[in-house]
């Protein structure tokens, strides 16, 4: 799918994790930025941007209002938690085109095909009424609406959002756990969630996968003993078509912007 998007100029295999982005690309990000946000209904703002795994994971805004980031990758990616080893790969990995890089949130590798997956965050404000102190808790309200656009997709399907504790093998893999807020449709993990905080905003980040492939797994990780990908139970289940992309993405955005931040408490409090 495409062949790796190049950091910096420079040279590499594609088994290298791609180094951070230099300031000059944060810098032409942020100009991106400001000049396609555009103001949606109800305080909220959309951002639609095409590029690298990387450079995206790395921004940092100055500031935020109330924002919906949605990310159309170049290549496939294959994306590493702020804590992960490089020797959680397979030595071979290389021989894979993939975007192999590590976002500054927690958690395990995410896989992300542009073709089938969707890569949306929502950026509030430390001000925002949907800001919670609780790092557990502040996924809730997100994880409800979730459920509410993937009910209108799958009529007929079971979906919930995860309140208990965080459960299985998210730290190696993120679709072999289940978190705060992370949707499941029957037994499968569809919609993982993480975040990152700085004082001025809360930046929560949305992967939705739509396919499940433990073959490809198998080549992925160095020790695959550790967790075998043909348990994992994430994805649509077989009798489920995949939903377009951008289709999927505008029924959220429609969704988050129907209502003011504050009015979405009024309908789901993240208790």
């Amino acid at each position: 799918m495409g062949s790796m998007t190049q950091a910096s100029g420079a040279s590499r295999r594609p088994s290298e994790i791609v180094p951070a982005p230099t300031s000059a690309e944060l810098d032409r990000l942020a100009l991106e930025r400001a000049k396609h946000l555009r103001q949606a209904p109800n305080d909220w703002h959309v951002w639609e941007s095409t590029g690298s795994a990387n450079v995206f994971h790395h921004f940092r805004p100055d500031s935020a209002d109330h924002e919906i980031w949605i990310r159309r990758l170049e290549a496939e990616a294959l994306i590493l938690g702020s804590a992960q080893r490089p020797d959680v790969l397979h030595p071979d990995i290389h021989r894979r085109p993939l975007e192999i890089c590590r976002r500054r949130s927690g958690g395990g590798l995410v896989h992300l095909d542009p073709s089938t997956d969707l890569w949306i965050d929502i950026l509030l404000p430390t001000s925002s009424p949907l800001w919670v102190d609780d790092l557990a808790r502040s996924f809730h309200w997100l994880g409800d609406l979730w459920v509410d656009v993937l009910r209108a997709c799958f009529p007929n399907a079971e979906l919930e959002a995860h309140r208990g504790p965080t459960s299985g093998s998210g730290d190696v893999l993120c679709f072999a756990g289940l978190g705060h807020g992370e949707v499941t449709l029957g037994d499968n993990k569809i919609v993982g969630l993480s975040q990152r905080r700085t004082r001025q905003w809360t930046r929560l980040q949305c992967a939705v996968i739509q396919q499940w492939s433990p073959g490809w797994w198998l080549g992925v990780l160095n020790d695959p003993e550790t967790i075998d990908p043909q348990q994992v139970r994430a994805g649509l289940p077989d009798h489920l078509s995949t939903i377009n992309v951008d289709v999927l993405a505008h029924q959220f955005v429609q969704l988050v912007t129907s209502e003011p931040p504050a009015g979405r408490l009024t309908t789901r409090c993240p208790g």
